[in-house]
C-alpha cells in the first residue's frame, strides 16, 4: 500500500519527534524526500541533520539544510561531493569505529527472531558516531536510522539517517552501538562498548532508579523505596554514565530518551 504524500508528510510531522518507521519499499525515495523539505521548512529539524544515503554507493542523495549550522558546509556543498562526501567530513577518521561497526552488526544481525522468515525492522543507535566541522573541529553525533530488513538480511537501496549533535552529553571519545530488531512478534536488542556487550544499555534495576530520578527523587529517597542502599544507588549511578560516555546523569537520562530507551 502506497501511501500519499500529503498523509506520509503529516504522519512525520505529528510523529517525529517520538517515533518513526521508515519503509523504503513502500515508499518511493523522491516522495520521501520531498515530504522531508515540507517538514523542513516547518522548522522541525533545527537541531539535528538528516541524510539519506545511497546505499550501494555509500553517496548523499539529500541533506537538511541546517548542516550549515550545525557542520560549517553549505548543502550544496555537501551533495556536490558524492561519494567523497563522507571522506570530506571525516566519518571515516574513526578506523576502531567502524570495524566494530562491522562485526556488531553482522553479531546482531544473526540473532534470530519467531517467525525467522518474516520481515523486520532494524532499528540502530551509533553514540559518539564522529564528523568534523569546517573549522577542524570534529562533533560527536547519535546516528539513528530505521529501515526495514528482507530476505538475506539484505539491506534496502537506500536509508536516512538521524544525526544529532551530542557534544554536549558525551564525555569521551569512546562510541557505543545499540540495535534493535522487530517482526511485530518478537524483539531482540543488544548494545554494545568498549566496556562491555549487554541486552540493553542499561538494566532493569538501573532502568528503575533513572525513572525515580526523572520525577526528582534524591537518592536516599530511592534507597529507602527500593530497599536498596545508598551506596547501591551512587553505583548503579555511576555506572550508566560510564557505560553510556555520558557527562553526567541528566546526559544519560537526554541520550536514553533519544534512543527510546525511556
Amino acid at each position: 500500500m502506497n501511501f500519499s504524500e500529503k498523509v506520509t508528510a503529516n504522519s512525520f510531522k505529528h510523529n517525529w519527534f517520538k517515533h518513526y518507521s521508515f519503509d523504503v519499499v513502500k515508499n518511493p525515495v523522491e516522495i520521501l524526500i520531498k515530504n522531508f523539505k515540507v517538514l523542513e521548512d516547518q522548522n522541525l529539524f533545527k537541531n539535528e541533520m538528516i541524510v539519506f544515503f545511497n546505499n550501494k554507493e555509500f553517496a548523499p542523495l539529500y541533506v537538511t539544510k541546517n548542516i550549515k549550522d550545525i557542520l560549517g558546509y553549505t548543502q550544496k556543498q555537501f551533495l556536490g561531493w558524492g561519494k567523497d562526501a563522507l571522506l570530506n567530513i571525516g566519518a571515516f577518521e574513526q578506523m576502531d569505529f567502524w570495524k566494530d561497526l562491522m562485526i556488531w552488526q553482522r553479531d546482531f544481525l544473526e540473532l534470530e527472531l519467531k517467525p525467522v522468515d518474516a520481515p523486520f525492522i532494524f532499528r540502530a543507535f551509533l553514540g559518539g558516531y564522529c564528523y568534523k566541522h569546517k573549522d577542524g573541529t570534529r562533533k560527536k553525533f547519535l546516528f539513528r536510522t530505521e529501515h526495514p530488513i528482507r530476505e538475506n538480511n539484505a539491506f534496502p537501496d537506500y536509508h536516512f539517517a538521524r544525526l544529532e549533535d551530542i557534544d554536549h552529553l558525551f564525555k569521551k571519545d569512546d562510541y557505543w552501538l545499540y540495535y534493535e530488531k522487530s517482526n511485530g512478534i518478537h524483539k531482540v536488542s543488544k548494545f554494545y562498548s568498549k566496556n562491555g556487550i549487554y541486552n540493553s544499555p542499561l538494566t532493569k534495576r538501573e532502568q528503575e532508579i533513572l525513572k525515580l530520578i526523572m520525577t526528582g527523587m534524591e537518592t536516599k529517597e530511592i534507597a529507602e523505596k527500593l530497599f536498596i542502599s545508598c551506596d547501591t544507588v551512587l553505583k548503579h549511578r555511576k555506572n550508566m554514565v560510564k557505560r553510556l560516555n555520558a557527562k553526567n546523569i541528566a546526559s544519560v537520562i537526554q541520550l536514553c530518551k533519544l534512543c527510546g530507551i525511556i
